[in-house]
């Protein structure tokens, strides 16, 4: 899994996917139901252009009465999207030998 942000996300970032047509690849894209309408507009666009290219397409609204509330729910979706990701392509999550790796090579 990566992530990216609006606007990049709707310049450079939006090449890459040119190709993928659908080999799994999905997009899952956290929103705020305050957004402005010109942010809402962009982000709509861009998984326009986006969607031929995904097998998935996906848009998860955060929960809460404040903005902060909203982000930390959307944070937790993430990491279960992730997770629950990893658990469908067959593989274990939780092992993080590549962190543990470059910490030992970073005290060497």
């Amino acid at each position: 899994a990566f992530s990216h942000a609006f606007p990049e996300l709707g310049h450079n970032e939006i090449v890459g996917w040119e190709g993928a047509d659908g080999r799994g690849f999905a997009i899952v894209v956290l929103r705020d139901p305050d957004e402005r309408v010109e942010i809402r507009r962009r982000i709509d666009v861009t998984l326009d252009v986006a969607r031929p290219h995904a097998s998935v397409v996906a848009a998860v609204e955060g929960h809460g009465l404040s903005r902060t509330a909203r982000a930390f729910s959307l944070v937790a979706t993430g990491d279960w999207v992730t997770y629950h990701a990893a658990l469908a392509r067959g593989v274990d999550p939780t092992p993080v030998d590549a962190i543990a790796a470059l910490k030992q090579a970073l005290h060497e």
